[in-house]
């Protein structure tokens, strides 16, 4: 199941989380391996999806994320959740691999709580 399918079945199950691992493949690269070993078919649709950046999927994932919940991502960039102004940054975490490996970058976000105003 697609990481995009199975968020979307959270959603419709009403599930609200506490904490979110968002680890996808980074390049369409690792995007092939992922398809060619699980027997999938990789399409030219799907060499096409990062440049959409997971819009979809971190759509969901802020709904399922609960106001003060934690969103774990990883991907050699820290674009995270942040862009949306709804989250605070934690932590990141460079993870070096040595040779001509890329880095991997962690970060922690946390969504904001909704202020309530006081009158």
């Amino acid at each position: 199941m697609g990481a995009l399918e199975f968020l979307e079945m959270l959603e419709a199950q009403g599930i609200k989380a506490y904490l979110v691992l968002f680890d996808p493949p980074y390049s369409r690269m690792q995007t092939l391996e992922c398809y060619q070993g699980i027997g999938k078919d990789y399409k030219n649709q799907d060499s096409q999806y990062f440049t959409l950046n997971w819009k979809n999927e971190r759509a969901i994932i802020d709904r399922l994320l609960r106001p003060g919940g934690i969103v774990l991502s990883f991907g050699w960039h820290s674009n995270g959740m942040m862009q949306s102004g709804q989250y605070e940054v934690l932590e990141l975490l460079l993870i070096n691999h040595g040779g001509a490996h890329n880095d991997t970058i962690c970060m922690a976000e946390r969504k904001k709580r909704k202020r309530t105003r006081v009158v």
